[in-house]
């Protein structure tokens, strides 16, 4: 496939929040006496990469060659970065005293259906200390000077300080003329997209970009106006409506992949992954089939190569 073989030459440098992500599958018992609360019986647990981590795992499972900046807690959790390993991953965290981010997802099994019953989170969301935010800065302009594309993703939990240093990222990434492709999620915080201007691409789900232009809905008019807003091309996906991007000029639309749904979490980082590892290709019906494989398990399960059935090219 014409796509994974460019792919595969890419060097991508993705900077952002990282995320454990703890699935515990129970399957239901009856109910408790004293109240009506559900018993169950745990069945199975795992631990995978989330937040930016998840869409590092979908770049590598793609073919492209990543180094990955983040900041990390030096606690219990530390472990499951160090183990990460992979011949095509360059890691360079910033270990800190802060406490990493788990994000403990509980699923309930009654019959054929499977739900989320539960979702506890623990971990620091601090902003980082200003000499912290240094470190991480002088580690970044090392980094840029030997990539195809800069990736940053905002989980809003630190580590990008404010719209000043958001812009400086930005501006060292032009002076050695790598693109950047930025993300923010909002969900419980407060619309950051603002400080992410002027990326050369701007990747958003509809709800976002709804909090960036009121009246936003997937037309061309609106669109075109998101990128006259954020002065970067833009991307929005739209769930079981696929997916739409302008540069300003011309506008692509793809409809959705079909596939069996099971869990929507990370399809969000995995269209981000593909999206940013065939940058220029404007190829939307490719992110929307790599998206749709990740919502086929629970967690941030990555897809496989191998699961794509579809010429793309």
């Amino acid at each position: 496939m014409e796509i994974l073989n460019k792919i595969s030459q890419k060097r991508v440098l993705v900077l952002g929040d990282t995320i454990l992500d703890k699935t515990v599958k129970c399957q239901t018992i009856g109910l408790s006496l004293e109240s009506p609360t559900l018993k169950t019986k745990e069945v199975g647990r795992e631990i995978a990469l989330g937040g930016a981590a998840n869409v590092v795992k979908n770049l590598l499972a793609l073919g492209c060659e990543c180094t990955f900046l983040t900041v990390l807690g030096n606690d219990e959790y530390l472990k499951y970065y160090e183990d990460w390993k992979s011949k095509s991953l360059r890691l360079r965290p910033l270990i800190t005293k802060r406490q990493n981010v788990v994000k403990s997802r509980y699923w309930v099994e009654r019959g054929n259906v499977s739900y989320k019953y539960l979702q506890i989170n623990r971990g620091d969301k601090d902003k980082l200390k200003k000499n912290e935010f240094k470190k991480l800065y002088s580690i970044y302009e090392e980094c840029i000077k030997n990539v195809d594309a800069i990736v940053l993703v905002d989980y809003n939990n630190g580590i990008f300080l404010d719209s000043q240093y958001i812009e400086n990222l930005i501006i060292a990434a032009k002076k050695v003329g790598v693109p950047t492709v930025s993300s923010s999620q909002i969900s419980d915080g407060c619309n950051r997209y603002p400080y992410f201007k002027n990326s050369t691409y701007i990747c958003m789900n509809q709800a976002e970009a709804s909090s960036n232009l009121r009246n936003f809905s997937p037309s061309d008019d609106t669109i075109i106006q998101l990128v006259s807003i954020l002065n970067s091309n833009v991307c929005v996906t739209l769930g079981d409506k696929g997916s739409i991007f302008s540069d300003g000029v011309d506008i692509f639309r793809e409809p959705p992949s079909k596939v069996n749904v099971m869990d929507p979490c990370g399809a969000g980082d995995s269209f981000l992954a593909a999206f940013s590892a065939c940058l220029g290709d404007n190829n939307l019906k490719f992110c929307n089939k790599w998206a749709s494989l990740a919502t086929t398990k629970l967690g941030t399960t990555c897809p496989q190569v191998e699961d794509l059935n579809e010429p793309f090219c």
